[in-house]
């Protein structure tokens, strides 16, 4: 049974519990300066830094042929070309190897960079026609603050039969300065400045 004593002894305990929050609390500041403010853990995640690329890592990008991708269609002042059956065109593969690797390099990336195919060493070992579903394989050989480089794969994706292969190197690079040194060239080489540097 609880008696009146009790009672009124849980009551001082709580009101000097109480008091002694409050005078915590009086002299805590109004505010804290800015520069001592931290986010909360539900805040907005700050932009990440770009993650690394190392050798051995892979990338596989699926892609269905469309029209306009094939010989025929690549140069159609060319009658040479005009003349041919209309299959996928090495031009587009090499562009279609070329575009896999820039997906798997891009997110590593610093701000304002972008990178240049530099090198490219490839088969085309099989034809194939619009709407032709392809897988195509990129595996990491070479990464360096400046470059990277790939062995590229393309195949089928019904029966898996092999399309070409490749050795592809990428150059990193600034873009500004890249674009200005692309624009610098045209008084001496010809042709237009670049519409989107």
């Amino acid at each position: 049974m609880v008696t009146t004593h009790a009672i009124l002894a849980q009551k001082q305990y709580l009101g000097a519990t109480i008091a002694t929050i409050a005078n915590i609390g009086a002299r805590l500041p109004r505010e804290l300066p800015q520069d001592r403010l931290e986010p909360l853990p539900n805040d907005p995640t700050p932009p990440q830094e770009p993650t690394v690329l190392n050798p051995g890592d892979t990338f596989t990008k699926h892609y269905t042929i469309h029209p306009g991708h094939t010989v025929r269609d690549i140069f159609p002042e060319a009658g040479e070309f005009a003349d041919m059956p209309d299959v996928f065109t090495t031009g587009c593969l090499v562009a279609l190897m070329e575009w896999s690797c820039i997906e798997q390099l891009s997110p590593h990336l610093d701000s304002g960079q972008i990178s240049l195919g530099i090198a490219m060493n490839m088969t085309h070992d099989g034809p194939c026609t619009t709407g032709t579903e392809l897988d195509i394989h990129c595996e990491v050989t070479v990464a360096s603050a400046r470059r990277a480089s790939w062995n590229v794969e393309v195949r089928t994706s019904r029966g898996g039969v092999l399309m070409g292969t490749a050795t592809h190197t990428r150059a990193i690079v600034d873009r500004a300065t890249f674009s200005s040194t692309v624009d610098r060239k045209v008084a001496t080489i010809g042709g237009q400045y670049l519409e989107h540097p």
